[in-house]
């Protein structure tokens, strides 16, 4: 099943500043040598071989995922400042865009009120959450004294709608979902299409009960191919903030061996993490996950605009 990050990052948006910019920079010069320059062959190998850290960026937009679906439609999933970048990469209408929201916070939805798909009259946009009477709250970011367009003044035929039972069947991808522990509520959804599956599963604090060996667990997480789970903190920094909502790496380790996962892709990255903190995190859990159950898990870093 094919996924696209266009936000990848929790609580507020992280542009790329000029400091951090100039570092990057200052440290590729270091690495220079006479021979990396004698042509457009050598630069290249040069390039290539750069750490991840220094050449590219994880991405400073906040939580948006696109999940492949069937031609005319596109499965979202939240609407954080990546919702805008994905809207224009698509640029044309005629598309029936499915966005399922995982809650409110204002990073899993303030790219909602810049997002372009809902300007063409001949595309579709529906909303899709647990919450009773969500579109209130859709509504209620988009009006003065927080924004002057109201979400009604937007060309796109709009519909919400509010989930109970599942599973539901969406452009050709199957979706269920699952309650998670976070403050003020927040969903994790499964989505299955073609005998692969995929978990979205951000703004989770992993507790003893996730991990417990019952049917219901086993039912949504059990050798799930690919696994997209909030990793926001060390260890240590998730000791220090309980209840917060978020997860370290080590316990997605943990948590993703313990259910058998195929892939996992530590994400909601932590607004004071840069890209190198963030590669450290990630080649950490991948040599914990090694250590408990060698060649057992892939532990990967969401970036924007990967697509896998």
């Amino acid at each position: 099943m094919k996924f696209r990050f266009w936000g990848v990052r929790g609580s507020l948006p992280c542009p790329l500043s000029p400091e951090i910019l100039k570092a990057k920079i200052s440290a590729i010069l270091q690495r220079v040598r006479p021979g990396d320059l004698e042509g457009p062959e050598a630069r290249e190998r040069f390039l290539a071989n750069l750490p991840t850290d220094l050449f590219g960026a994880v991405g400073g937009n906040t939580t948006c995922l696109e999940v492949e679906s069937d031609p005319g439609h596109v499965l979202v999933v939240d609407g954080g400042t990546g919702l805008r970048e994905l809207g224009r990469a698509r640029g044309t209408g005629g598309l029936h865009y499915h966005i399922f929201l995982t809650h409110f916070h204002w990073d899993h939805i303030q790219g909602i009120p810049f997002f372009s798909g809902l300007h063409h009259p001949s595309n579709r946009v529906t909303f899709y959450s647990a919450v009773k009477d969500f579109e209130t709250l859709l509504r209620s970011q988009m009006r003065e004294p927080f924004f002057p367009i109201p979400l009604s003044s937007f060309a796109a035929k709009m519909e919400f709608v509010e989930l109970a039972y599942g599973p539901l069947m969406v452009a050709g991808t199957q979706v269920r979902w699952k309650p998670v522990s976070h403050p003020g509520s927040c969903l994790s959804y499964r989505f299955d299409r073609r005998g692969k599956s995929l978990i979205f599963s951000t703004d989770t604090e992993l507790k003893v009960e996730d991990f417990a060996d019952n049917p219901a667990n086993r039912r949504f997480y059990e050798k799930v191919d690919t696994l997209v789970l909030d990793a926001q903190y060390t260890l240590g920094e998730a000791v220090d903030r309980p209840d917060w909502g978020h997860s370290s790496s080590s316990l997605a380790v943990d948590f993703a061996l313990d259910f058998k996962v195929g892939t996992l892709y530590l994400f909601h990255h932590e607004p004071d993490h840069d890209d190198a903190k963030l590669e450290e995190i990630a080649r950490l859990a991948q040599w914990y996950a090694d250590h408990k159950r060698p060649g057992a898990l892939d532990v990967i870093l969401a970036r924007e605009g990967e697509i896998r």
